[in-house]
Formats: structure tokens, sequence, C-alpha cells
């Protein structure tokens, strides 16, 4: 068994769900029979972020938007009194629900993202912020994360080794290359914004390489990690409603059809919960729809390819709909 193999056995154990070989890569299928509005996984995110052009605005007008917690995505009630971030003093503007969302967040890296902590790499900072939907601040936010994560279990007594083994592990099951096409996206240009605002960091945040060598640090800003890190996002990320974008372990195996057999609602805390749409039996593959489904299959097709890199071949397609 490899160790993909390996890794959604133990993770979906508790399922009737099963991670197979297809000829299309790896598919979710079904152990079991399954009736319409049948809920069969409950699955947090990996990473969940604001979509860039709500992250982009927030910053762009003060925060004087609708206001939103930018770990959990959850947007505030009317007189709700959001929780700043714990350095707050000027300029970061990230706001959270609870205290919970806000150490979250911080432990998650976002200490290498606040423009009131991170001083020194203000200006790199903020050259980040856009509203295009391969937002560096995003490539950087997951970076940040490895990093911190990595950084806390060395601190814990973990070898750097185990660490990054342990930090990359639920990435590395996911559909990413070191060497994407995406379209329109220029790589080695936003690898450069990604790389300086690094450099910068760890050349100014010294207590960072106190506890992490800087030759270790590299290997998280590396051309060959921003591009993988490009490719989970192009390939796997889901729109969680109009709130903001998520990765999720099980949800990255399910492959498109234009006539699913399941879709995907959100609760409030980003969960995503994968609902059976049309009645399916055990060991049929679960299909999504990455798209409107309801264009015609030129639309249809156009938007896959540009998207997704492929050209649908689904029943739907093939029967010319």
């Amino acid at each position: 068994m490899d160790e993909s193999a390996a890794y959604y056995e133990h993770y979906l154990s508790t399922t009737q769900l099963a991670v197979v070989k297809t000829h299309f890569g790896d598919g979710l299928f079904t152990k079991c029979d399954a009736n319409t509005g049948e809920q069969v996984i409950e699955d947090a995110p990996l990473i969940a972020y604001p979509l860039p052009a709500r992250h982009y605005a927030h910053y762009a007008t003060k925060g004087k938007t609708n206001g939103f917690c930018f770990t959990c995505l959850r947007m505030f009630q009317e007189g709700e009194i959001p929780v700043l971030c714990s350095h707050h003093s000027q300029q970061c503007l990230h706001t959270y629900c609870s205290e919970q969302c806000r150490d979250r967040s911080w432990l998650n890296g976002h200490w290498l993202l606040c423009l009131d902590w991170n001083r020194p790499a203000y200006a790199y900072i903020q050259a980040l912020y856009s509203e295009e939907t391969y937002s560096d601040y995003v490539v950087a936010e997951i970076i940040a994360g490895l990093i911190s994560k990595t950084m806390i279990m060395v601190i814990n007594g973990r070898t750097y080794e185990d660490a990054i083994e342990h930090v990359f592990k639920p990435y590395k099951m996911l559909f990413g290359f070191t060497n994407p096409v995406i379209y329109k996206v220029n790589l080695p240009q936003k690898y450069k914004k990604i790389r300086s605002l690094f450099q910068m960091s760890t050349r100014k945040l010294n207590f960072i390489q106190d506890e992490i060598p800087i030759e270790i640090l590299d290997l998280f800003v590396c051309p060959e990690i921003h591009s993988y890190v490009m490719s989970l996002i192009a390939f796997n990320a889901v729109a969680i409603q109009d709130r903001g974008i998520g990765i999720y372990s099980t949800l990255s195996k399910l492959n498109h059809s234009c006539e699913p057999n399941c879709n995907v609602k959100f609760d409030e805390r980003c969960d995503a919960i994968l609902e059976i749409e049309k009645p399916v039996q055990a060991g049929q593959e679960l299909y999504i729809s990455y798209i409107d489904d309801k264009m015609d299959r030129n639309q249809r097709r156009k938007e896959l390819q540009e998207g997704w890199g492929f050209v649908c071949q689904c029943t739907k397609c093939q029967r010319g709909e």
C-alpha cells in the first residue's frame, strides 16, 4: 500500500468512503448504498481563507466593509464587536469572532504576516494584497502556516525532519505539482514577491533563526514549494459560498461531473458536509460539479480547461448536452 492509500485508509476509517485510483487519478467512492439527502462525511479544512477580493476590500477601506472572522470566515452579526489581532496597534486589521479564532490564526502563521508585529516586512506584506484569484497573500499565508507549525513542533522536541514531514503530509496527499501550468499566472514573477517577503522577515526577526536554522527556512521558500502551493490552490481549492476558499483533505479527491451525484454544504465554521444528491450504490464513485453545470457544453469545457486543465468527458458531455 502506497503512502497516499495508507493515509486515506486511516483518515476515512470511521466513514463508508474510500479513495480509489481511477483513470483520472484518485477518486472518492462509497462503500455502501446512500440515498438522496444523506450526509456521508463532514470534513474540516486544512486551511480556509477569505476571498481575496473581500480581504483586499477590508484593508482598502480600513476595515469598514462588512466584518468577518479571518479564521472561520463567519460574518459578524449587526452590533457584534470583533476581536482584534493581539498585536493590533495601527496597521493590522485582521478581525476574529473569538479569542480562540484569533489565537489559532496566530499559531497558524499570522505573526509572519501581521503588519504591526512584522514591521520590517510591512511594505512586502502590503504588496501581496490583491483581488486576483491566485492571491500572493494566500500563498504566503499557507507557507507561513507551514513554517509556524514546524517551529512549534521543534520547540516541543521534535526533530526538524520529523516536524517537516508531519506538517507537509496532509498537503502531499493532495493533487499538486512542482511545475504546474496555471492559466494566466506568471509563477516566477509571483515567487519573487514571496521570496522577498520571507527573506526580509527571517533577516529581521532573528528569533526565528534561533528555533529553525536558515537552511530549513529556505526549504519552505524555494521555487518548488511556491509552485506546489500555487497548484494546491489552483486544483484543490473549494469555494465556501461567498465567504472564502478552503482546501480539504477529502473534497480534494472528488472528481468532476457535469451530472454530479453529490453536493457540498458548509457550516458556520467552514466544515464541509458532503451530501448525496442522487441515490448511489456501493462501489460507485462520488462526483461534484466544479462549475455551473447549467452552462452549455462548450462553455463548461472551456471553463474546466482554463481552470483545471482538462477536457470534460463525463456522460453529459459525451452525450453532447
